[in-house]
């Protein structure tokens, strides 16, 4: 847990969700990993750019991001996310559903290997969201397991970090999501910003001296002490942003 609050660095159903961190409107996003068949990436991302101007013809309303995974497992794959949705809004999406798969069908899925796909809702109670709504050029993805019976707690420790850090001034933007749907129940995943390789090994004070500094000695070794117990895994991918791959709909 420890490599994880040195960077600082989505969820069981929505009803049940821990009054510690309640969800405001329009938190909720898609996520997609696209592994593409091997030779094939030059195509895919042709075929990305096809399938982004039918969105822009559609004048879809709908912003869909692109990210390329850098390291981990899932290495070379790509990542493609709508955010900041109300649960309705999938009800009736401002493109047609139907049309949409038909031209991802036309233009990407003879370059695709497998997918999955994901349901997150963002937490902004404990989360320190970057200013803009441009994704930064990296982003550190943490996936965190905590232990059965423990995410109340979880985000009340997270509570206590986001405090910290903003009395502090300390690290990058970051926000907390927990899975609705797609995978193990429970999962959190924390996403920092950064706007460089250089901007991720900028900051110079460990995030145990920036602790130490907001909560005292005491209460900060309390606060990790509390993670490394209710943590049960955990891991990080660094994801690029790819601008060049996504698509915004145009300014009003």
């Amino acid at each position: 847990m420890r490599r994880i609050l040195v960077l600082l660095a989505v969820v069981a159903l929505a009803a049940a969700l821990p009054a510690a961190a309640q969800m405001d409107a329009n938190t909720v996003g898609r996520v997609y990993h696209l592994k593409v068949k091997p030779g094939s990436e030059q195509a895919f991302e042709a075929g990305v750019k096809k399938h982004a101007e039918w969105h822009k013809s559609q004048n879809d309303t709908w912003a869909w991001h692109v990210w390329e995974v850098e390291t981990g497992e899932r290495s070379g794959q790509y990542v493609f996310g709508t955010f900041g949705h109300g649960w309705g809004d999938f009800d009736q999406p401002t493109v047609s559903g139907e049309a949409d798969a038909k031209d991802y069908y036309a233009n990407m899925a003879p370059h695709v290997a497998g997918f999955d796909s994901l349901v997150v809702v963002a937490l902004p109670d404990v989360s320190r969201a970057p200013e803009s709504m441009t994704p930064s050029a990296l982003a550190s993805v943490y996936t965190i397991h905590p232990r059965v019976g423990t995410t109340e707690e979880f985000l009340r420790l997270l509570g206590r970090v986001k405090a910290a850090i903003e009395k502090t001034k300390w690290g990058d933007p970051y926000t907390v999501y927990m899975l609705q749907a797609g995978g193990e129940t429970g999962t959190f995943y924390i996403v920092v910003s950064h706007a460089s390789w250089a901007a991720m090994g900028a900051t110079t004070k460990s995030f145990e001296a920036m602790l130490a500094e907001a909560l005292g000695h005491s209460e900060a070794r309390a606060v990790t002490e509390a993670f490394d117990r209710i943590i049960k895994s955990e891991s990080v991918d660094l994801v690029r942003y790819r601008a060049d791959l996504s698509y915004a709909p145009a300014a009003k």
